[in-house]
């Protein structure tokens, strides 16, 4: 790499360049850690394969708290009720119907080694590794999200509420989580440990 001439030598062996920025992700309070990176997807389908489910007829999208038919009707799947107050900031109570795990009860019947969906979306990376079942897809995203230093993170971490830092790294365990590319070139705008 030839930097001081404005020339990147090899740039046409590139074949994929990827810009990885400290920007927000987001402010909606729907998304978090586990629908970001998709990880969700996949635990929703194991979800929905487990014999419990099979007999009530849920399918994915039951155990979905971004979808009618999985969310918790009293907080619409946020896991709280805003409660505005006049002069200070707004203050979050967690849903009594829910217990703050945003889905419906239904839903929430179902479990994996004693666990419904909503209590491992609560765990956090780590934890989710030694406890997630063998399901690659589920795997692989969990592993690359330690390997760029969230493991502390829980799953449903809201992205609003992740640092810059910690963004970048989220954008880059999502990226190295698609198809890959032999030669990739990452712009970090700030590179993080």
């Amino acid at each position: 790499v030839e930097l001081s001439t404005g020339i990147l030598e090899g740039a046409s062996k590139i074949e994929k360049l990827v810009t990885l920025t400290q920007e927000p992700l987001g402010t909606t309070a729907r998304a978090d850690v586990s629908t970001y990176v998709d990880l969700l997807t996949p635990l929703r389908q194991f979800f929905a394969q487990l014999p419990l489910a099979k007999t009530y007829g849920l399918q994915g999208k039951h155990f979905s708290f971004n979808h009618k038919a999985g969310m918790c009707q009293k907080c619409w799947g946020l896991g709280y009720k805003k409660i505005k107050l006049q002069y200070m900031p707004d203050v979050r109570v967690k849903c009594q119907t829910c217990d703050g795990y945003r889905l419906n009860p239904l839903s929430l019947t179902v479990k994996y080694q004693g666990k419904h969906l909503g209590q491992i979306l609560q765990m956090s990376v780590n934890e989710a590794a030694l406890f997630m079942p063998q399901v690659p897809k589920v795997l692989k995203k969990i592993a690359l999200l330690q390997e760029v230093g969230l493991g502390y993170l829980s799953l449903n971490q809201e992205i609003a509420q992740i640092s810059g830092g910690e963004g970048q790294r989220l954008r880059l365990a999502k990226e190295l989580s698609k198809r890959s590319f032999k030669q990739t070139l990452y712009l970090l705008d700030e590179p993080t440990v």
